[in-house]
């Protein structure tokens, strides 16, 4: 049979529907899961595109402004850690952003950009009217500027289906001899369930126990790097009084969640009563996003400090259930106490932890910081290097990993000839 061979514009259109496919499928699950979410997203792509004349004029201005790319390796798509594009090589290193205060950063710190005005009001679009134009023309100019160079390229994100990755992600798959695609772990892995950076080529995670959980729902275990914290790990010091810091959830969404959540603030109340009758200086650290109405009246003293002043300083004992900040604590050197119940899935237990205590066992509490009354910072196995050292080490393990493929590929290719 002869082959036939598709035009580079039907190859486009081809990925193109694929990517539709993916969106529709996720978007759909999302709304599903999060019912409450559905009319906000709605709202959010229709307010997008009803912005005044003047943020009209500057988005069109930015968008407009073409970095030379040709030298880049590293595509650094949104800026949820700042450290991460900072501890790049700045020369080989480009931000990709819809968000204006991104780009004055990098402009005010010397990166190259570019911006993608409303990427994630076009891809919200789609979802809502079936109107592909504008996102077909978005997926388009994404390939242009992976096919401006034939350097290798590493695009790294937090968020494998936001607009951004998800066009990136799927353009990169015109030519993965030079295009690899790098997650970058930014919450707690508990579940497979289309979890973050399950479809990237490589994923950068906090710890070891991320990297032995991730290898059971990934498909490519040997694409998995332990990179610490994406962050510089701050100066915390070796000992100091006891501080408990009371550490609230916020795993959103499915069956039965809500209830999970106030039997979790339950146990928290009883264990700052606790603490109050041991005259232990506690306080609440409530999620950011997720809060139970009435979380707050339950607690003497509000934790709302910035994450690195908490994770800094004093050497500190962190309390809570299956949290990001727990992990935090453990990699920066604080002692972590895990607590277990009934209510909570065994997954949730795959955090390392100083304690796991049940909570029938919250008496244990006390014994712990009666005995650590001064308490020590404590020596981790995550890498203490600068966080630029250490995407070092890590890319050259990709670089590595990837040079081994490419040999094991060629080999293959001369035994069948």
């Amino acid at each position: 049979m002869k082959e036939v061979h598709l035009s580079e514009e039907a190859m486009h259109l081809k990925l193109f529907n694929r990517m539709l496919k993916e969106i529709k499928q996720f978007t759909e699950m999302r709304a599903k899961k999060h019912p409450l979410d559905r009319p906000a997203l709605g709202e959010v792509y229709k307010l997008a595109f009803k912005e005044n004349l003047i943020k009209r004029l500057v988005k069109y201005t930015l968008s407009k402004k073409n970095w030379s790319n040709g030298n880049k390796k590293f595509f650094v798509l949104g800026l949820r850690y700042k450290e991460i594009l900072t501890s790049l090589p700045k020369a080989e290193t480009l931000l990709i952003t819809n968000s204006v205060r991104e780009v004055l950063f990098c402009i005010f710190r010397g990166y190259n950009w570019i911006y993608i005005a409303h990427a994630d009001a076009i891809l919200l679009k789609f979802f809502f009217e079936a109107d592909t134009n504008q996102l077909f023309s978005l997926f388009k100019r994404v390939i242009r500027l992976l096919n401006k160079s034939n350097r290798k390229k590493f695009i790294l994100s937090t968020w494998d289906f936001e607009a951004l990755p998800t066009l990136f992600r799927w353009a990169s798959k015109l030519n993965k001899e030079i295009n690899h695609t790098v997650y970058l772990q930014h919450g707690v892995m508990v579940k497979k369930d289309t979890h973050e950076g399950i479809v990237s080529d490589f994923a950068l995670l906090y710890s070891s126990s991320q990297v032995n959980f991730a290898k059971k729902i990934f498909d490519k275990p040997d694409n998995l790097i332990e990179l610490g914290p994406p962050w510089n790990i701050p100066a915390v010091e070796d000992k100091a009084s006891c501080e408990v810091i009371l550490v609230s959830d916020g795993i959103p969404g499915g069956p039965g969640y809500n209830e999970w959540r106030l039997k979790n603030l339950d146990i928290l109340i009883d264990t700052s009563r606790l603490l109050e009758e041991l005259k232990i200086d506690y306080s609440f650290r409530p999620h950011p996003f997720f809060i139970l109405e009435g979380e707050y009246k339950n607690f003497k003293r509000i934790n709302t400090q910035p994450v690195k002043q908490v994770l800094s300083g004093n050497p500190k004992v962190f309390i809570g259930f299956c949290s990001t900040l727990l992990l935090d604590a453990y990699c920066c050197g604080h002692t972590v106490i895990q607590i277990n119940h009934e209510m909570q899935k065994k997954d949730y237990l795959i955090l390392e932890s100083d304690f796991v205590i049940s909570e029938k066992e919250l008496n244990l509490i006390s014994q712990i910081i009666k005995d650590n009354v001064i308490l020590k910072r404590r020596n981790r196995d995550v890498s203490s290097n600068t966080l630029d050292l250490r995407l070092r080490d890590a890319f050259n393990h990709i670089e590595k990993k990837l040079l081994e493929n490419s040999n094991e590929r060629k080999k293959n290719d001369l035994r069948e000839n």
